[in-house]
């Protein structure tokens, strides 16, 4: 059989393809002509921004911050749309204390990719971080759109509420968080804050105990448990919290606090023992300072004789105490009225 000529195939085409198709026949028959192929397409340019960032996602992946940092800051610099140098960078900045900083690499990231649900849960995180609470409700109610049943995002969110004076929605929310997580201590822990605020004293005191149930080494339950029972006066209970918190936690306001609840039992000489102690810790803590002036001037007021002395050293406690906070109307009281009965010169 023979093939047919160039021209036969020519007047095939066109009474395929009609009058329109004409103008193509002459490329098309090209190929069977055997004219030479095009030239090839130039490479596609290169991305801005695409050296740095590789480099800096290598930094990062092996986890060189030092390096990474100035590299991904150079490629969203030349390619402000690399949401993956800004979520690095966002972290990197996150990791250094830096939530302005975060704050903006995740605002960035969030506008290029509105669905991804941690982008906004970080946001919200560096808003409430820097205290921008407005800011990282409407954060956690977006990331809350996409994970409806995340249970950091509900407790934060509680948090934040609570921050903010609306007790009501953060125990709402908390109460749901520890709904889809029974588990979570710090749900629990801070369910247990709403609860205190909002006058629920009993149920606080069960949301403290669980979360300790659930984690017996969360020394934030302790404290606040402990503070709790010193709330209600029940001084005998507050002291064996607060002392196996402040086994764990040796600072300053925890033993203040265990201090407190052995001056509830008049235990004064164990609980000067523990605003000596915070006092070491704290040389400036002046909340310390008031409870050994309250110590010295019981004594003052309970002994055979009024030691003179031990007046004296309750006004030099509470005057280094509004040296370091004049705030402390009650406390000026204090040195106003013992100072007068004593008719010693201010």
């Amino acid at each position: 059989m023979v093939a047919p000529s160039n021209s036969a195939v020519n007047r095939l085409l066109r009474s395929m393809l009609g009058p329109l198709g004409a103008a193509r026949i002459l490329v098309i028959g090209a190929i069977f002509a055997g004219c030479a192929d095009p030239a090839p397409a130039p490479p596609p340019p290169r991305v801005a921004g695409l050296d740095a960032y590789l480099a800096g996602a290598q930094a990062y992946s092996n986890g060189d911050s030092q390096l990474a940092r100035p590299l991904l800051e150079k490629a969203v610099q030349r390619n402000p749309d690399l949401i993956s140098a800004r979520q690095m960078l966002g972290d990197l900045y996150w990791k250094d204390g830096d939530y302005d900083g975060a704050a903006e690499q995740y605002q960035a990231f969030v506008r290029l990719d509105p669905y991804n649900y941690k982008t906004h849960y970080d946001m919200a995180l560096a808003f409430q971080f820097l205290g921008r609470l407005s800011e990282a409700v409407d954060a956690y109610l977006e990331a809350l759109k996409l994970s409806p049943r995340d249970v950091s995002s509900n407790m934060n969110l509680g948090v934040v509420y609570l921050s903010q004076g609306h007790t009501h929605e953060a125990i709402q929310r908390l109460e749901f968080a520890v709904s889809v997580d029974p588990k979570s201590a710090a749900a629990q822990c801070n369910l247990g804050a709403a609860l205190e605020t909002d006058g629920q004293l009993a149920k606080a005191d069960s949301a403290y105990r669980r979360a300790m149930e659930l984690d017996p080494d969360m020394t934030v339950a302790m404290i606040d448990l402990g503070s709790l029972l010193l709330r209600q006066q029940r001084a005998i209970e507050a002291a064996v919290v607060l002392d196996a918190a402040a086994r764990k936690v040796n600072t300053a306001p925890v033993r203040k606090k265990l201090g407190d609840a052995l001056y509830l039992e008049r235990r004064d000489a164990d609980a000067l023992l523990q605003y000596d102690l915070a006092l070491r810790l704290d040389a400036n803590y002046w909340p310390a300072m008031n409870q050994i002036g309250l110590i010295r001037l019981r004594q003052y007021q309970t002994g055979l004789t009024l030691d003179e002395n031990l007046r004296l050293a309750a006004l030099a406690m509470w005057r280094r105490s509004l040296a370091l906070n004049a705030d402390q109307p009650v406390v000026r009281q204090w040195v106003n009225q013992w100072n007068q009965n004593g008719r010693v010169t201010p």
